[in-house]
């Protein structure tokens, strides 16, 4: 993995989750490995379908009954919640782990006050706390998240919230149990651009003030720009390409990146036309034996229709699966390519 030396918060190597069981089971994301270090952001990208949130899933355990088949170690801390009891399991997340979802009303109860779902969050991890001890934490939770008036919000139903406050109020919940990870599934796609940065802002001020190590999950290249330090990039399953966010969003490795990048509007502006990626990413099965890329690719010659690239370590911080990857910056003139510096840019 390209941050492999230090300690690891959140650390996945050789994931694996398969449709079914046995010989006819169909893989649905393969070989995913990476770490987060205490106090970083790393986003993942791809479309839908990508294999993101299932990652994300896995990570959380969560996952849905149709995943039958999992392989591969998720620790956390240094602590493995794959290789021990499933009660332990159980307590290593719920103790150091975190997610926020996409639409925060699915994680909030509509008939309590949003005071009292956070005081729950706080009781449920701080065993022995009083009512009125989780009460004003609650409320302290709320301030940090940025909730104007929040010992007054506290008081208020989901329904009275806006939606950007809504997701602030998950937010507080996710930190509730001071977890060393926190994965957050694209938690602004549901809300307008203005409040998306401002949300953006807060998860990076939590991440610096907590020092929280934070995945941070989308399909808008122009989010993950600002706060990441790092991206990864996702396809058919299959991590395709890894580095400095920067780098990746100026020189990518990778054609399915370079694709992305075309599809971001200020880039249009530059070009004068707005370029389609053609083509969708295969469904859970779909994919060939060979690049998955393949038939989207406008530089794909024979080998990539014949042999599967491996995820190749292309400099010390850098990883990519494409055959082609030291021409790339020559096929696609990526040097023109300006990384997408405003976080109301969306990619694919």
């Amino acid at each position: 993995m390209a941050n492999e030396p230090g300690h690891a918060a959140l650390r996945v190597e050789n994931l694996n989750l398969h449709i079914g069981a046995g010989p006819d089971s169909i893989p649905v994301v393969e070989d995913v490995s990476f770490s987060i270090a205490p106090g970083e952001m790393v986003g993942l990208v791809g479309e839908s379908g990508s294999g993101k949130s299932l990652t994300a899933l896995a990570i959380m355990g969560l996952l849905p009954p149709a995943i039958r088949k999992f392989s591969g170690s998720i620790s956390i801390d240094g602590e493995s919640v794959t290789a021990s009891t499933m009660d332990r399991r159980v307590r290593a997340r719920s103790r150091k782990l975190a997610m926020v979802f996409q639409n925060p009303m699915t994680s909030l109860n509509p008939s309590q006050r949003i005071g009292h779902q956070v005081a729950e969050a706080v009781r449920e991890h701080t065993p022995g706390i009083s009512r009125r001890a989780a009460w004003q934490r609650a409320v302290e939770l709320l301030d940090l998240v940025e909730i104007r008036s929040a010992e007054r919000s506290a008081k208020l139903y989901p329904y009275q919230c806006s939606g950007g406050m809504r997701q602030r109020v998950v937010i507080a919940m996710a930190i509730a149990c001071k977890p060393s990870v926190l994965l957050a599934d694209e938690p602004t796609t549901a809300l307008d651009v203005t409040v998306q940065k401002s949300v953006m802002e807060l998860l990076k001020n939590l991440q610096e003030e907590l020092n929280l190590a934070v995945l941070f999950i989308s399909h808008d290249l122009g989010l993950v720009s600002g706060p990441c330090r790092r991206t990864m990039v996702m396809y058919a399953g299959q991590l395709v390409e890894e580095g400095p966010t920067t780098d990746v969003l100026t020189r990518p490795l990778h054609p399915y990146v370079s694709g992305l990048l075309r599809c971001i509007p200020t880039r249009a502006l530059e070009l004068g036309v707005l370029e389609p990626l053609p083509g969708r990413v295969p469904g859970p099965g779909q994919a060939g034996e060979a690049c998955r890329f393949v038939d989207r690719c406008r530089h794909a010659i024979e080998v990539c229709s014949a042999t599967p690239p491996p995820l190749e370590q292309a400099s010390a911080d850098r990883r990519s699966r494409c055959h082609r990857w030291m021409e790339m910056e020559t096929l696609e003139h990526t040097q023109q390519l300006p990384a997408p510096a405003d976080p109301d840019v969306a990619g694919a």
